[in-house]
């Protein structure tokens, strides 16, 4: 059992079950839901379960209808990221590859745990046109999120706080 899910206890994990659950629920019902990479896939969920106040760092580059999706924080917890299940693990940067491991796909997305200081990217073979970032555990989340578009040679740039509602990254 990895040292986050020992701390949260069977108590939290079952709460962040039941949150994945009640996601696809809710987000089926709205049609925005997709863990899949179909070409009608426009929203893709993210969810980032952290205990302290935290920063994160997000950025997509697409290209080609492809996309690498970054992944990075700057706090010193180990945090869990969960991501679509078809998304591809690549490069790592500030840990060691063995600090960044993955939970069993459940749902269709896999939970990876991210060491302090540590980012991950993500080979994405369809590009969604948004992210929706979920912040279960209502701690307070800053988030930079960079979208470059290598096609057309644009940058779009946002910082967001994440506290009680999921927020659409674009």
């Amino acid at each position: 059992m990895s040292g986050l899910l020992r701390s949260i206890g069977l108590h939290g994990t079952l709460a962040v079950a039941a949150l994945a659950l009640l996601l696809i629920v809710t987000a089926s019902q709205s049609g925005r839901f997709s863990a899949s990479t179909s070409s009608q896939t426009d929203t893709v969920d993210i969810a980032v379960e952290h205990r302290e106040i935290l920063s994160l760092h997000v950025q997509m580059s697409e290209r080609d209808g492809q996309a690498l999706v970054m992944i990075g924080q700057e706090g010193t917890e180990t945090i869990a990221v969960s991501v679509p299940a078809t998304w591809q693990r690549g490069e790592v940067r500030n840990a060691s590859l063995d600090t960044i491991t993955a939970e069993p796909p459940m749902l269709g997305f896999v939970r990876w745990q991210l060491p302090g200081n540590a980012s991950v990217t993500f080979r994405v073979l369809h590009a969604p046109s948004q992210l929706l970032l979920h912040n279960p555990t209502n701690v307070p989340l800053k988030v930079s999120f960079v979208r470059v578009d290598l096609e057309t040679d644009t940058v779009q740039q946002d910082v967001i706080l994440v506290q009680e509602e999921a927020v659409v990254l674009e």
